[in-house]
């Protein structure tokens, strides 16, 4: 019983070290900002939610900072409010006032509509990966492609999640047998596959 646990544990933390390797790797090679780990997006269909290995998060840099702005101009104007910053408002009233706004909200009112572009734009112009990794002692089959078109499918036809996948990528520690490579192409699935200290398209 302990050796079927210990091989359990073996093939949960050899899943576990595919997902970091391949995290690190979409930020280093494919421009991802951020990933994130294990998380649950709901389908239209199944009562429970999905897990995804890996979330990938590309966002572009310029609505980033059109949204920085936003924030460090409305935590401006409230620090103004409350008095706090008597002598950042002298030396940007002379700006502000060519709009006729008093320049604590004028601050308040700019950084506001930043803050609203720059959540607009990154909603409309980021990229969310769901990618699915498998590290077996065989090859990845085709029924392994199907659970995941099926899945993915379920979480794009909902209307009940907080972003959907634009792109699907599946990485296999062991390479995928010529099904499962021949389905995934057919329904827009990208496959990635370990290849010495990385990883390669196949």
């Amino acid at each position: 019983m302990s050796s079927k646990k210990n091989r359990g544990k073996r093939a949960y933390n050899k899943g576990l070290q595919l997902e970091q390797d391949f995290a690190q790797w979409m930020q280093r090679k494919m421009g991802y900002n951020r990933t994130k780990f294990r998380e649950f997006v709901n389908g239209k269909i199944a009562t429970r939610p999905y897990e995804i290995d890996i979330h990938g998060i590309k966002e572009q840099a310029f609505w980033r900072l059109i949204t920085l702005l936003g924030i460090a101009l409305v935590v401006l104007s409230i620090l103004m409010i409350i008095g706090e910053l008597d002598v950042v408002r002298y030396y940007v009233q002379d700006v502000v006032s060519l709009i006729r706004l008093k320049t604590k909200a004028a601050l308040f009112i700019i950084g506001g509509i930043g803050l609203a572009i720059g959540y607009w734009g990154r909603s409309k112009h980021t990229q969310h990966a769901w990618v699915e990794c498998k590290n077996l002692s065989t090859k990845v089959k085709r029924d392994h492609i199907f659970k995941l078109k099926s899945s993915v499918k379920d979480v794009r036809q909902s209307k009940d999640t907080r972003w959907q996948p634009d792109l699907v990528i599946f990485v296999s520690g062991s390479g995928y047998d010529i099904d499962a490579l021949n389905f995934a192409r057919a329904n827009g699935i990208v496959c990635y596959q370990v290849k010495g200290k990385g990883f390669e398209k196949v």
